[in-house]
């Protein structure tokens, strides 16, 4: 499968009809408003006229940002980082940015709950290339900033069982550019990174790291697993109150459900396999341990400024410099979630690719 066959635009809501986001926003997008609509579309090319289905995207976008098609143009992002081979302080009353509207038109995709009348496999997998992809984008310097449910969609015309797209780039960020004028700790509460839902992220205190949005993963395979079932939305999920109009009791309602999963008290779901909800927990497990690892590194380093130890800062330094890195992503090809030909084959190129990158 081709890697730009991966990357496109989102259009539909998280129940599969035209819509914006369907769960609230986090801080930084200071109440931003998109809304998309599908149709079709009729595209005439001499005396042959062809009929699509469509979806139109009507965005306020910041002046200061990048128009989201220099993002999805795969040739602009070759040209901002030539030789690059796919393959191988925020305070708390910053001013709002200028903003100008933007009109998209695109193709019309099917949400991530519709693979799951295909199948643990083919859900498996969409997570997989979705993770490839967003990882190859990281690599060089494609910051998406917004991982959440609705930004994965699925084209059902190619692929066995369609294919996953990794979709919505009107925040995302080139990371050698200037942020924009308005620049806070962008995400969608549900699927924010532990570190960067807290006090000291909206100051502009936690840089956001690759590992970050990893975590993201996890929390959207956990509420596509918990909460989708035979291809739409349920609400008897325990990831109801994960969009509790308060922030604090969203992210405590994600926290129980996480701790729940992993200490064995939340039963697995009548309709998850068993193979599945292995992968769940492992990956669920992964990065609270990640998290803790990175918390008690800070403590270490504080703990060494504080008595003047240049060995032990260093060591921490260190520690958490291959923790917030790119080499992160070697982690993940241990996973039940990479145990397949295809986990393996996508591990290897882009442990390939980092390695080229490093050099």
């Amino acid at each position: 499968m081709s890697f730009t066959d991966l990357w496109a635009f989102k259009d539909e809501g998280e129940d599969g009809k035209a819509s914006s986001k369907g769960t609230r926003a986090e801080h930084g997008i200071h109440e931003r408003s998109t809304s998309i609509s599908i149709g079709s579309l009729s595209v005439t090319e001499g005396e042959a006229t062809t009929d699509t289905n469509a979806a139109v995207k009507l965005s306020s976008r910041e002046l200061t940002r990048n128009l989201e098609e220099e993002f999805i143009n795969l040739k602009t992002v070759h040209e901002e980082f030539q030789g690059t081979d796919f393959l191988s302080d925020m305070k708390d009353l910053r001013p709002l940015g200028e903003r100008i509207p933007d009109l998209s038109v695109m193709p019309a995709y099917k949400p991530l709950s519709s693979l799951t009348q295909q199948g643990d496999e083919a859900l498996l997998d969409a997570f997989r290339l979705l993770i490839y992809c967003h990882a190859m984008l990281w690599s060089i310097g494609v910051e998406q900033r917004d991982m959440n449910y609705g930004n994965f969609m699925v084209d059902p015309e190619t692929g066995t069982n369609g294919t996953p797209k990794l979709c919505d780039f009107d925040l995302p960020h080139f990371r050698d550019r200037p942020l924009p004028s308005s620049y806070s700790t962008t995400g969608t509460w549900p699927f924010t990174a532990t570190e960067l839902s807290t006090e000291v992220a909206r100051l502009g205190a936690i840089r956001r790291v690759y590992r970050h949005e990893v975590e993201s993963f996890v929390t959207i395979l956990v509420w596509t697993v918990l909460r989708c079932r035979n291809g739409v939305l349920v609400d008897d999920s325990p990831t109801k109150n994960w969009t509790d109009s308060m922030f604090v009791k969203c992210k405590a309602a994600r926290e129980t459900t996480l701790t729940r999963i992993m200490d064995g008290s939340l039963s697995k779901p009548a309709w998850v396999s068993d193979k599945f909800w292995k992968v769940v927990r492992e990956a669920v497990a992964f990065m609270d341990g990640v998290v803790g690892m990175a918390q008690a590194l800070r403590a270490r380093k504080g703990k060494a400024e504080a008595r003047g130890d240049e060995a032990l800062l260093a060591t921490a330094d260190e520690e958490l410099r291959r923790l917030d890195s790119m080499e992160f992503a070697h982690e993940l090809s241990a996973w039940l979630l990479f145990e397949n030909p295809r986990g393996v084959e996508l591990a290897d190129l882009l442990k390939v690719h980092i390695a080229a990158a490093a050099t």
